[in-house]
């Protein structure tokens, strides 16, 4: 298990390092300057060179990448050049916001997914079965924002039950953490309803069932259990994907979180808080999965005891 763990961890390292490094292309080949960005558009040439030579601008790119590797080793980026304070303290003041929106979602997900999973799968090809299968299947295509956006419109503005943009008390929370569920929950959903499905043609199910066990016991004590392993491993590779959409959603509803200063950043050139957001980013999809990984470790003894019963 030890071993599992170092490897697991060894590749986290590999997946920062690939990160650091693909942002720190991407933000240099993307069009604009950021001394122009600090000093303005009326800067004389003396000014935007001096700014380039003291932001490291003008040495060769090899040479930058090698200075940035051992400043993001120390999660040193530098200083902002819009927000007048270091680039990773901004990130990481958003980070509890985004943290608090990505968790209420997996959350929601799993709450509302795998319940109606459940349900659908105990009986293949019933009437619910293809009633939840369907919505599901809607849920999964619609785009957060656009779901953001008919939500803005109905429940703030038409109705006015919610509010419609910024953070606060947990009414804020509601329509940015159900957007940003509504795919994740259907992918959770379908995925459950599968596993259960398959289970429920199990011997140990069909014994069970003889010995008149009742059907809740059997769903929850019996099936489900058994059926969590593949959710598990869903739940990890789609993390990424969340956070992907939290950005997204973020932006829509106005939420302070790392995905709103990103995309700030980026518009702005501001290179230093674009590649601690990246960096952070990246952690906290590798950190998560390695919580599944855990979790996993433990729903399923086979891979401590290295596939042996």
């Amino acid at each position: 298990m030890g071993r599992l763990i170092a490897k697991r961890i060894g590749i986290g390292v590999l997946v920062l390092w690939g990160a650091v490094t693909l942002m720190f292309l991407l933000v240099r080949v993307a069009p604009g300057d950021p001394a122009t960005v600090l000093v303005g558009a009326t800067a004389t040439h003396e000014q935007l060179a001096a700014v380039r030579q003291s932001m490291g601008l003008n040495d060769p790119l090899f040479v930058q990448y090698w200075h940035y590797l051992g400043d993001a080793a120390r999660l040193d980026f530098g200083d902002s050049t819009t927000l007048s304070q270091p680039a990773m303290t901004a990130v990481l003041h958003e980070t509890a916001a985004t943290l608090q929106l990505i968790l209420a979602a997996t959350v929601l997900a799993l709450v509302v997914g795998l319940p109606l999973g459940a349900y659908a799968g105990q009986r293949p090809g019933r009437f619910r079965d293809r009633l939840i299968s369907a919505a599901t299947l809607g849920l999964q295509a619609i785009p957060n924002f656009w779901v953001g956006i008919m939500f803005i419109l109905l429940f703030a503005g038409t109705w006015g039950l919610l509010p419609s943009s910024g953070a606060g008390g947990i009414d804020h929370l509601v329509l940015p953490a159900v957007s940003l569920a509504m795919p994740f929950t259907a992918i959770v959903a379908r995925l459950t309803r599968s596993a259960v499905a398959a289970s429920t043609a199990e011997a140990y199910v069909r014994t069970a069932r003889s010995k008149g066990i009742p059907e809740r016991r059997v769903l929850f004590g019996h099936i489900l259990g058994n059926s969590l392993l593949p959710v598990v491993t869903v739940v990890g590779l789609q993390i990424g994907a969340l956070i992907g959409g939290d950005v997204v959603v973020e932006n829509v509803y106005s939420w302070p979180g790392i995905g709103s200063l990103l995309v700030t950043a980026v518009n702005n050139r501001d290179y230093n808080v674009v590649q601690a957001a990246a960096l952070l980013i990246a952690g906290i999809v590798v950190v998560l999965n390695l919580c599944v990984d855990l979790l996993y470790l433990r729903l399923d003894p086979r891979i401590r005891t290295g596939g042996r019963a």
